[in-house]
């Protein structure tokens, strides 16, 4: 497997034409959604307090989720 390592791939011309503004808003808005809604089952927690929280784990599991739809 040989890997493209282009760096044309990483400038910012190259990249943001992939999402409209109307498909990035739409995301924003459902990723603030999902956040809000493990802020209101879970509470919010302290990061460095709480690591070892099973919430916590679920929160970067679901943002993680969400960020690869």
């Amino acid at each position: 497997l040989v890997l493209n390592r282009d760096q044309r791939i990483s400038w910012p011309e190259n990249s943001f034409d992939l999402v409209s503004r109307e498909l990035y808003a739409h995301s924003i808005r459902k990723l603030q959604a999902h956040v809000l809604f493990i802020k209101a089952v879970h509470g919010y927690f302290d990061v460095r307090s709480y690591y070892s929280k099973e919430s916590l784990s679920f929160m970067i599991h679901t943002l993680k989720s969400t960020l690869k739809e």
